[in-house]
């Protein structure tokens, strides 16, 4: 088990652990706020934090503030604002990034609205609407804090802080009848109310986060070894995404039966609206 530590400032420290009988090094970073055990992970553009204790009140405070912004920003045009993936999940492990899930009236965006996102500060994830997943779920972030309001607490050393630190966000903006919200909104609240999910997800993200941990270390202590011509390997990243997709698909099942059996019903607003 990972112990957690003590408030500690601009520092890291790497212990070793042991899990199903390997023994691997993780780095670990304490914050200004008591807020426990941070593992630090490769992602695309660098370390990120994953953190073993959520930093809720923190997060529902970026999220509040993003969402009386938008509402302000898009006015009528906003249906519902909604926190999704697993920072709602209340005591998740993970990543501090906050997901805002945009329920609007139209989709896609209008010249006009993204003008208005642009004002916050917020853009486009890629160079055009749509997602991966759903032409409809059109991706954007937030590029630096909106001077609408005061975000001083969440900058890393009094500027704007790097991808998946806290602070940082995404917004899926979709047409507020989307299948897509129904979905993503019973998932939550699924595992919000179910321990056994709960913990199954917990576990998956845990075990991921250890094994993209010691592949990075691995990773380093063999960059001087490999040869020029070797072959691209999967990133430590990939390999983290890749070892939960199956956990995430099964519990996206379960949630689908547990909100057939009429345990979950959408909020009204995203049928009332016109």
């Amino acid at each position: 088990m990972l112990t957690r530590i003590s408030r500690i400032s601009n520092c890291q420290i790497k212990r070793s652990f042991r899990v199903k009988n390997s023994t691997y090094t993780t780095t670990k970073m304490g914050d200004n706020n008591g807020e426990g055990e941070i593992l630090m992970l490769q992602g695309k553009s660098g370390l990120c934090p994953f953190y073993m204790k959520q930093p809720k009140e923190r997060m529902d405070r970026l999220f509040s503030k993003y969402e009386n912004l938008l509402r302000k920003s898009l006015g009528e045009d906003v249906v519902a604002v909604y926190a999704m993936g697993s920072g709602a999940i209340p005591g998740m492990v993970g990543s501090p990034m906050v997901d805002i899930l945009l329920a609007m009236k139209n989709s896609p965006p209008t010249e006009a609205q993204m003008s208005k996102l642009k004002e916050l500060n917020i853009g486009l994830i890629g160079e055009k609407l749509g997602s991966p997943h759903d032409p409809n779920d059109t991706w954007f972030q937030n590029l630096d804090f909106p001077t609408q309001d005061n975000f001083d607490e969440f900058k890393l050393n009094g500027e704007f802080p790097p991808d998946g630190y806290l602070g940082r966000l995404s917004v899926h903006s979709l047409h507020y009848q989307n299948p897509f919200i129904g979905n993503t909104l019973c998932f939550v609240e699924y595992l919000t109310q179910n321990q056994e999910a709960f913990d199954k997800y917990q576990d998956v993200k845990v075990e991921g986060a250890r094994m993209q941990s010691a592949s990075s270390e691995k990773t380093e202590e063999n960059t001087s070894t490999e040869s020029s011509d070797a072959l691209p390997k999967q990133s430590p990243f990939m390999k983290y995404k890749m070892h939960k997709h199956g956990v995430v698909t099964e519990l996206l099942e379960e949630s689908k039966k547990w909100r057939e059996a009429g345990n979950f019903k959408m909020p009204a607003i995203l049928s009332d609206s016109n």
